[in-house]
């Protein structure tokens, strides 16, 4: 069966300049939906002039700031709702893309969001999304690649997905350029996302060969990771992980994740921790426990990680943790949550996700009481 994948991929240094010549297909008026940081800065110039130049109008959200909310997401839609908008463009991490990704999806289906997130009663888009457009500015959550948004109810303490292929993004403009202002920790976290993507897509139960050739390919890409984090000046190693990110979100989006993105719904929806700062505390734990029953995927990734070839499958699987310890540690992310609230949440978080999509794809079946267990260990 043929990946779900985007329709068009442009990756190029200072593709923004072109950017129109590529949005104009989809439609002259679009809505863009992007954080302050660039519609503060002569990119947002770059991005209208390119637009302008195309004859194609646009509307400008400034999305302000932290994960998709469902709140937030029905704001946006109510203000737009019945004007001229042919596609919507969001550029930003993947909070932004997410949210303009949704946002694509309401806009031509009735009702609130919440009608449409992974619930059973959950309703089913009766009309295809506008064209959604991805200008991704981290490299990490794939949200560029992905066919669904991670949604999230503050008030409700809840992370849903709001998931349909048609939601797949038309076009991705991937800028390295756009990524040289990320933030050390938005580096770090961001990257542990991608690198958790594709060592959970890669081992997934869902994993066929075309998604593994993807996350071979992410693999090689991400050990760039440790450059971009420490000399973020450095835009050949920012490409790099741009383009791992991109892979994993094609990874995931077609054989789904396993325990750790699992656990880090529940575990962000309650404690409003960065995803990817949970992934990055998950993933040394969590492939500990996997290990046995996907030794030769871990023996594989240990060998794209490290560049060994001639040692054996355990031993690779072994060095395919070490490497990602080592990684976790030279990004400044924590062992442990070191939280005593988050302990005391371990029944909680595990009984909202024990019966989920992304635990039943994770290479080993383990009860309620050892999921537990492990949160309440990574909590010390």
């Amino acid at each position: 069966m043929p990946l779900k994948k985007p329709q068009e991929v442009i990756i190029k240094r200072y593709a923004l300049v072109t950017a129109g010549r590529h949005i104009v297909q989809y439609g002259k008026s679009c809505l863009i939906i992007a954080g302050k940081h660039f519609l503060h800065s002569e990119d947002a110039d770059i991005l209208a002039a390119s637009l302008t130049l195309r004859d194609v109008g646009y509307e400008i959200e400034e999305y302000a700031g932290g994960e998709p909310e469902v709140n937030v997401i029905d704001r946006i839609t109510a203000r737009y709702c019945g004007e001229k908008i042919d596609s919507v463009i969001g550029v930003g991490g993947g909070s932004v893309l997410d949210t303009a990704k949704a946002v694509s999806g309401m806009l031509a289906n009735e009702g609130g969001i919440e009608r449409y997130l992974e619930f059973p009663d959950m309703r089913v888009m009766q009309n295809g999304p506008l064209p959604f457009i991805a200008i991704p500015t981290t490299a990490g959550t794939g949200a560029e690649a992905t066919k669904n948004a991670v949604v999230r109810h503050a008030e409700k303490c809840y992370k849903k997905s709001f998931c349909d292929e048609r939601l797949t993004a038309k076009c991705v403009i991937i800028d390295a350029s756009l990524y040289m202002s990320a933030s050390a920790d938005v580096t770090a976290y961001s990257g542990m996302d991608a690198l958790t993507q594709l060592i959970e897509a890669f081992t997934s139960r869902r994993a066929d060969e075309q998604t593994d050739e993807y996350c071979r390919q992410g693999f090689k890409h991400i050990r760039y990771l440790a450059t971009a984090y420490s000399d973020p000046g450095n835009i050949s190693a920012r490409e790099e992980t741009a383009i791992a990110a991109f892979k994993s979100g094609i990874a995931i989006s077609n054989c789904g994740v396993g325990a750790v993105h699992a656990l880090a719904s529940p575990i962000g929806a309650h404690t409003g921790l960065p995803h990817g700062l949970i992934c990055g505390i998950l993933i040394p734990h969590v492939m500990k426990v996997n290990r046995e029953h996907a030794i030769e995927k871990y023996a594989e990734i240990g060998r794209l990680l490290t560049g060994n070839s001639d040692v054996n499958d355990e031993t690779m699987a072994d060095e395919a943790i070490a490497a990602v310890k080592s990684l976790a540690r030279s990004l400044k992310i924590p062992q442990t949550f070191r939280s005593e609230r988050l302990k005391n949440l371990a029944a909680t978080i595990v009984g909202e996700c024990i019966n989920g999509g992304s635990m039943l794809s994770n290479p080993a079946k383990y009860d309620e009481k050892f999921w537990m267990k492990l949160v309440t260990a990574v909590s010390r």
